[in-house]
């Protein structure tokens, strides 16, 4: 419904994106990550979204680094830089 509604909203397209990722859904989260910086330009948002992308997708040894020192910091996104180091 959301995503009928008002498709270009941030918390909605992040939420397609993570959707996507956690399904498989490789190509499909890539795509919507890309309308994501088309109409809202780079931010830490969609920097840890690529970032868990690219964990997901098997290229784990590529950002592991960033992501536990994420996950080491706390705070609202450690649990799901963990859940990307550890898979």
């Amino acid at each position: 419904f959301c995503q009928r509604t008002d498709p270009d909203d941030k918390p909605v397209l992040l939420l397609v994106a993570r959707v996507a990722r956690l399904s498989y859904s490789f190509d499909r989260a890539e795509e919507v990550l890309d309308r994501y910086w088309q109409v809202h330009g780079d931010d830490d948002d969609l920097a840890f979204e690529r970032l868990l992308l690219k964990a997901a997708a098997e290229d784990t040894d590529a950002v592991v680094g960033v992501l536990a020192l994420r996950a080491n910091a706390g705070g609202e996104a450690a649990e799901q830089c963990r859940h990307a180091v550890l898979s």
